[in-house]
């Protein structure tokens, strides 16, 4: 019987495996499926650009000028916050660079930003180079939330004591949503309440969690929050990433790294004219939309505006669910859950942990061969289930992979 789901999955590309047949893709926690309808979404625009060269800027049935800004809506939708609050562009490492340049202000004695042990290199590498750019010494004002050196799980209670023991020299807080290396959802609703009551910006990584777990930035309340959209949203390789600014923040007064499309439209080309910023989260767009970078996503989220939120969340807790109770029960010794992952709830990746480097190559090795397409982190190996395309059928295909038949 064919099933809403089913639907869903015939509007994707599924990449062919080794076995001659379409694979099992369990890897969107690193690169989303391509929707079927990016190819027409494309070539639409380089048919635009052919017929109509720049005039396509303005008078092209969706405009080039504004491309970017109808993704707000529904991007919004599955963040719960205001279409304003929202703006598509840059890619999430650009995004993080301007956020930190608006909401790290260093004073005095309030200079140090505390991110996890095991960040993920670009966002240390973009908040190290940040502070040295601004004359601070990383290796003195960086702080690390102590990660579980064998799971790299984060400890929370230590995490909130760390924030507590600084809470006068911490000047920023930046932390994923979901940690890339294990899954782990965390608490960032209390770590944000914790940030506010110390006047502390709190800033959120959202790239595993868009997509991945039910976002709502409203109860949040964080300062701002950068995120991709390659990832479950399924928008493509390198595709453009987005920056959430809470409307508290909207304020021209905030200090930013400014662009012209961060102002009206209708005094962007005004010469001898101080820059005047848009008071919501477009304010910090910095230039025209990458039209075929933009595409891609508009296609995807046409997808995702033909399911309703809950729905694709409960669909995610069902197999999340299912893979879970299913390893627990039928992992061979050589593997074991990640962490403290539990049953109910949680994000979409899940992972294990191999009892060396080289049993971690031989799963994955052994996972290839049989049509199944996830990735490892050394001796980690990383599963997502995403309900556009997967099925229970493809975790009980994998599990009995695991099992040696």
């Amino acid at each position: 019987m064919t099933t809403l789901w089913d639907d869903f999955k015939s509007q994707f590309a599924i990449p062919r495996a080794g076995v001659g047949a379409d694979g099992i893709y369990l890897c969107s926690h690193s690169l989303g499926l391509m929707p079927r309808s990016v190819r027409s979404a494309m070539i639409d625009q380089l048919d635009v650009w052919a017929s109509m060269g720049v005039d396509g800027h303005f008078r092209a049935v969706d405009p080039w000028i504004d491309f970017n800004l109808n993704c707000s809506a529904t991007l919004a939708k599955w963040a719960n916050c205001k279409p304003a609050e929202i703006i598509v562009m840059n890619s999430l490492t650009v995004n993080l660079q301007l956020a930190l340049a608006s909401f790290y202000q260093p004073r005095y004695n309030r200079c140090k930003v505390l991110i996890e042990s095991s960040a993920f290199p670009s966002d240390e590498i973009a908040i190290c180079s940040h502070l040295m750019v601004r004359g601070v010494d990383p290796h003195a004002h960086l702080l690390n939330a102590d990660c579980d050196p064998e799971t790299h799980w984060v400890d929370v209670d230590r995490l909130l004591t760390t924030i507590e023991d600084h809470k006068e020299d911490l000047a920023c807080v930046i932390l994923p949503m979901v940690k890339h290396d294990t899954g782990q959802l965390l608490p960032v609703q209390a770590i944000g309440q914790l940030c506010r009551q110390y006047g502390i910006i709190f800033g959120l990584d959202l790239a595993h969690a868009l997509g991945s777990v039910p976002v709502d930035l409203a109860k949040i309340d964080s300062d701002f929050a950068v995120f991709c959209t390659y990832k479950y949203l399924c928008a493509g390789p390198g595709a453009v990433g987005g920056l959430y600014v809470n409307q508290r923040n909207f304020s021209a007064s905030v200090p930013r790294l400014g662009g012209w499309f961060g102002q009206p439209s209708s005094i962007r080309f005004n010469v001898n004219e101080r820059f005047r910023p848009i008071e919501d989260a477009s304010g910090w767009q910095v230039s025209n939309p990458p039209i075929f970078s933009v595409a891609p996503l508009k296609a995807a989220l046409a997808i995702f505006e033909k399911v309703s939120r809950a729905d694709y969340f409960q669909q995610i807790a069902i197999l999340r669910r299912h893979l879970q109770i299913a390893l627990q029960n039928n992992l061979p010794d050589k593997l074991a859950l990640l962490g403290e992952n539990s049953v109910e709830g949680g994000a979409a990746m899940v992972c294990l942990q191999a009892r060396s480097q080289g049993a971690a190559e031989m799963a994955i090795k052994e996972l290839t061969r049989s049509g199944i397409i996830c990735d490892r982190r050394h001796r980690t190996l990383r599963l997502s289930v995403m309900p556009l395309y997967n099925s229970i059928e493809d975790i009980d295909a994998l599990i009995t992979v695991l099992r040696g038949g």
